[in-house]
Protein backbone atom coordinates (compact mmCIF):
# COMPACT_ATOMS: atom_id res chain seq x y z
CA UNK A 1 0.00 0.00 0.00
CA UNK A 2 3.15 2.25 0.09
CA UNK A 3 3.39 4.13 -3.16
CA UNK A 4 6.91 4.66 -4.47
CA UNK A 5 9.02 8.22 -4.28
CA UNK A 6 8.41 11.65 -6.80
CA UNK A 7 10.88 11.03 -9.78
CA UNK A 8 13.88 13.31 -8.83
CA UNK A 9 16.27 15.72 -11.29
CA UNK A 10 13.60 15.63 -14.36
CA UNK A 11 15.42 17.07 -17.44
CA UNK A 12 14.56 17.88 -20.72
CA UNK A 13 17.49 17.28 -23.67
CA UNK A 14 17.96 17.30 -27.26
CA UNK A 15 14.83 19.38 -28.03
CA UNK A 16 13.91 19.51 -31.95
CA UNK A 17 10.93 21.31 -33.83
CA UNK A 18 8.81 18.11 -33.11
CA UNK A 19 10.33 16.38 -30.40
CA UNK A 20 12.71 16.15 -27.15
CA UNK A 21 14.38 13.72 -24.37
CA UNK A 22 13.08 13.11 -21.25
CA UNK A 23 15.34 11.92 -18.65
CA UNK A 24 15.03 11.81 -14.49
CA UNK A 25 16.57 9.75 -11.22
CA UNK A 26 14.86 6.91 -10.63
CA UNK A 27 11.97 6.51 -7.39
CA UNK A 28 12.16 4.22 -4.86
CA UNK A 29 9.36 1.78 -3.25
CA UNK A 30 9.40 -0.38 -0.20
CA UNK A 31 9.28 -3.16 -2.21
CA UNK A 32 9.72 -2.42 -6.20
CA UNK A 33 8.96 0.79 -9.09
CA UNK A 34 7.68 -1.17 -11.93
CA UNK A 35 7.61 1.80 -13.69
CA UNK A 36 6.72 5.57 -15.00
CA UNK A 37 3.93 7.44 -16.60
CA UNK A 38 4.61 10.65 -18.75
CA UNK A 39 1.76 13.31 -18.93
CA UNK A 40 2.11 15.81 -21.55
CA UNK A 41 -0.36 18.76 -20.90
CA UNK A 42 -1.95 16.43 -18.28
CA UNK A 43 -2.95 13.74 -20.66
CA UNK A 44 -0.85 10.51 -20.39
CA UNK A 45 1.38 10.14 -22.84
CA UNK A 46 2.99 6.80 -22.40
CA UNK A 47 4.28 4.83 -19.75
CA UNK A 48 8.44 3.13 -19.57
CA UNK A 49 9.82 1.28 -17.22
CA UNK A 50 13.15 3.12 -17.96
CA UNK A 51 14.23 6.53 -16.36
CA UNK A 52 14.04 8.30 -19.66
CA UNK A 53 11.28 8.71 -22.60
CA UNK A 54 11.03 10.15 -25.98
CA UNK A 55 8.48 12.85 -26.10
CA UNK A 56 7.67 12.95 -30.35
CA UNK A 57 4.90 14.97 -32.45
CA UNK A 58 5.30 17.79 -30.26
CA UNK A 59 4.13 21.44 -32.07
CA UNK A 60 7.10 24.15 -32.96
CA UNK A 61 8.08 26.35 -30.73
CA UNK A 62 5.69 25.67 -28.51
CA UNK A 63 6.13 24.88 -24.08
CA UNK A 64 5.19 21.53 -22.79
CA UNK A 65 3.97 21.03 -19.18
CA UNK A 66 5.62 17.62 -19.09
CA UNK A 67 4.81 15.20 -15.68
CA UNK A 68 6.44 12.07 -14.84
CA UNK A 69 5.42 9.75 -11.53
CA UNK A 70 6.51 6.31 -10.57
CA UNK A 71 4.04 3.25 -9.93
CA UNK A 72 4.25 -0.20 -8.62
CA UNK A 73 3.12 -3.27 -9.00
CA UNK A 74 0.47 -2.64 -6.54
CA UNK A 75 -0.64 0.48 -8.70
CA UNK A 76 0.14 2.81 -5.73
CA UNK A 77 1.61 5.84 -7.61
CA UNK A 78 4.18 8.58 -6.58
CA UNK A 79 3.54 12.48 -6.63
CA UNK A 80 3.89 14.11 -10.07
CA UNK A 81 7.50 15.36 -10.82
CA UNK A 82 7.39 18.38 -13.78
CA UNK A 83 9.11 20.35 -15.52
CA UNK A 84 8.37 22.79 -19.11
CA UNK A 85 10.34 21.74 -21.98
CA UNK A 86 10.04 23.87 -25.79
CA UNK A 87 10.69 22.96 -28.42
CA UNK A 88 12.63 24.47 -30.97
CA UNK A 89 11.89 27.30 -33.43
CA UNK A 90 11.69 26.00 -37.51
CA UNK A 91 14.32 27.76 -39.40
CA UNK A 92 13.21 31.08 -41.33
CA UNK A 93 14.07 30.03 -45.15
CA UNK A 94 11.84 32.57 -46.50
CA UNK A 95 12.94 35.82 -48.31
CA UNK A 96 11.47 39.15 -47.45
CA UNK A 97 9.39 40.86 -50.31
CA UNK A 98 10.98 43.34 -52.31
CA UNK A 99 11.00 47.40 -51.31
CA UNK A 100 8.50 48.66 -53.53
CA UNK A 101 8.58 52.22 -54.80
CA UNK A 102 12.08 52.94 -55.04
CA UNK A 103 12.41 56.88 -55.67
CA UNK A 104 15.24 59.78 -55.46
CA UNK A 105 14.55 62.95 -53.86
CA UNK A 106 16.83 66.07 -53.09
CA UNK A 107 19.12 65.30 -55.85
CA UNK A 108 21.90 67.11 -56.02
CA UNK A 109 25.39 67.31 -58.25
CA UNK A 110 27.21 64.95 -55.28
CA UNK A 111 24.31 63.32 -53.53
CA UNK A 112 20.74 62.12 -53.24
CA UNK A 113 17.63 61.06 -50.84
CA UNK A 114 16.67 57.44 -51.73
CA UNK A 115 13.20 55.88 -50.20
CA UNK A 116 11.43 52.87 -50.43
CA UNK A 117 8.16 51.67 -49.28
CA UNK A 118 8.74 49.09 -46.61
CA UNK A 119 9.22 45.49 -47.07
CA UNK A 120 7.20 42.45 -45.25
CA UNK A 121 8.98 39.48 -43.85
CA UNK A 122 7.02 35.79 -42.32
CA UNK A 123 9.59 36.69 -39.33
CA UNK A 124 10.96 40.29 -39.68
CA UNK A 125 12.61 42.44 -42.02
CA UNK A 126 16.00 43.58 -40.10
CA UNK A 127 17.55 45.84 -42.43
CA UNK A 128 18.35 46.92 -45.96
CA UNK A 129 21.28 46.73 -48.43
CA UNK A 130 21.53 49.57 -50.89
CA UNK A 131 23.52 49.19 -54.31
CA UNK A 132 24.68 51.44 -56.80
CA UNK A 133 25.25 50.23 -59.73
CA UNK A 134 25.21 46.70 -58.46
CA UNK A 135 27.92 47.54 -55.93
CA UNK A 136 27.15 47.49 -51.86
CA UNK A 137 26.71 51.44 -51.34
CA UNK A 138 25.36 50.33 -47.18
CA UNK A 139 23.00 49.31 -45.11
CA UNK A 140 20.61 50.48 -42.96
CA UNK A 141 17.48 49.93 -41.00
CA UNK A 142 15.05 52.59 -42.04
CA UNK A 143 13.27 52.95 -45.26
CA UNK A 144 15.61 55.99 -46.69
CA UNK A 145 19.05 56.39 -47.49
CA UNK A 146 21.45 59.40 -48.11
CA UNK A 147 23.80 58.87 -51.30
CA UNK A 148 27.04 61.15 -51.32
CA UNK A 149 30.27 61.09 -53.43
CA UNK A 150 27.99 61.11 -56.31
CA UNK A 151 29.24 62.81 -60.13
CA UNK A 152 27.78 65.32 -61.80
CA UNK A 153 25.84 64.57 -65.09
CA UNK A 154 26.34 60.70 -64.42
CA UNK A 155 23.14 58.33 -64.11
CA UNK A 156 23.00 56.10 -61.27
CA UNK A 157 21.38 52.48 -61.06
CA UNK A 158 20.32 52.30 -57.64
CA UNK A 159 18.94 48.74 -55.98
CA UNK A 160 16.79 48.14 -52.56
CA UNK A 161 17.33 44.23 -51.23
CA UNK A 162 15.62 44.14 -47.67
CA UNK A 163 16.98 41.35 -45.30
CA UNK A 164 15.73 39.46 -42.12
CA UNK A 165 17.66 37.45 -39.09
CA UNK A 166 18.64 34.58 -41.10
CA UNK A 167 19.87 36.08 -43.66
CA UNK A 168 17.29 35.92 -46.59
CA UNK A 169 17.69 38.33 -48.82
CA UNK A 170 14.52 39.57 -51.26
CA UNK A 171 15.14 40.17 -54.72
CA UNK A 172 16.43 44.04 -55.63
CA UNK A 173 13.77 46.71 -55.84
CA UNK A 174 14.79 48.98 -58.02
Amino acid sequence: SEAPTQPTNLSSSNETTTSADITWTASTDNVAVTGYNVYVGGALDGTTASTSYSLTGLDPATTYSVAVEAFDAAENTSTQASIDVTTLSPPDEEAPSAPTDVAASNVTDSSADITWTASTDNVGVTGYDVYVDGDLDGSTTSTSYSLSGLSPETSYSVGVRAKDAADNESAEGS
